[in-house]
């Protein structure tokens, strides 16, 4: 119920949602009291995180510590809240508990989107739609990256949970077959608005020629 006499506080910030291997959005700590030097702010996470192994330090003010995931680690193992259990900024009060050590939520960690493969046929521009499917598409903005078809050349018509429905917009061409063996279309990134996903190419579709 009283501030801590070091003056050490963190804000729950639940409605930050990040995926569990999200490529850019980085991992805000909001409070005061943090030490200004990134080295100085050693934070005990719940579930656990290791400094230099699972993410490092960005930059760091008396009111902002923000973090970065390495790449190939999660911020979660599994989806949930990510909790600061603790915090020690260098100074002579040591190290700080937070709700006795039950943590502070940080973080909403939501689980990785996905995308499943297909080898359904679509024509250059014969064909109106393209529908991905997948897990994990449950947030208002979802942007994909395609290959070789150009962001320009669709529009996302609708979204549900386990499916994307992708509308080819006038003039436009899924891809630029040259002959009967087609063009595949894959999915290299995925963004839903909990962080960009790097996905390993995921063929959703074989364009043929009109």
């Amino acid at each position: 119920a009283e501030d801590h006499v070091s003056g050490l506080t963190v804000t729950k910030t639940a409605a930050q949602q990040l995926y569990q291997s999200a490529a850019i959005h980085k991992l805000k700590i909001t409070g005061s009291g943090f030490a200004t030097n990134c080295d100085s702010n050693v934070i005990t996470f719940s579930p656990p995180l290791t400094k230099g192994v699972d993410y490092t330090c960005k930059s760091a003010t008396p009111t902002l510590i923000t973090l970065q995931r390495v790449k190939g680690r999660k911020w979660r193992p599994t989806p949930g809240a990510l909790m600061v259990a603790a915090l020690n900024v260098g100074d002579e009060h040591g190290t700080v508990q937070f709700a006795y050590g039950q943590g502070i939520a940080v973080a909403a960690i939501l689980a990785d989107p996905t995308v499943l493969e297909s080898e359904r046929i679509i024509y250059a521009s014969h064909t109106p739609r393209l529908i991905v499917q997948g897990t994990g598409f449950d947030l208002d903005a979802t942007d994909l990256t395609l290959s070789p078809t150009a962001h320009s050349a669709y529009e996302v018509e609708s979204i549900e949970s386990t499916e994307i429905v992708l509308s080819l917009n006038a003039g436009k061409k899924w891809a630029e077959p040259k002959d009967d063996k087609g063009v595949e279309i894959v999915v290299s990134k995925i963004d839903t608005g909990a962080g960009e996903v790097v996905l390993n190419d995921v063929i959703i579709a074989k364009v043929l020629p009109d």
